[in-house]
């Protein structure tokens, strides 16, 4: 994960970090790499997989009305999953880092 201008890097990187440590906790694989989820997809019987590397914004700021629509929903559902994934650890610590996203 990286910033085209390097803002918000820390935050996100640590937030990602927080979520990490939460889905191993709760069994679930914690790498979103895209070596590991095309690996994924194979075992479950997929072929010819092709990755494709996409700008997603965290929120509503692009300029591009493609981009800034994309980055809304991401910001809405990062939201509203951000306390479930917290369960795996303390919450009062992941809401912290989440809201330095903002």
């Amino acid at each position: 994960m990286f910033s085209d201008d390097g803002t918000g890097e820390n935050a996100a990187k640590r937030y990602l970090e927080l979520l990490s440590e939460a889905m191993i906790k709760s069994g679930r694989p914690s790498s979103i790499l895209p070596e590991h989820l095309k690996s994924y997809l194979e075992g479950a019987g997929f072929v010819d997989i092709k990755i494709k590397n996409i700008k997603q914004p965290w929120g509503p700021w692009p300029k591009d009305t493609h981009l800034k629509y994309v980055g809304a929903m991401v910001m809405m559902v990062t939201e509203s999953g951000v306390g479930a994934y917290g369960m795996g650890r303390n919450y009062q610590q992941t809401i912290r880092a989440f809201l330095e996203l903002k």
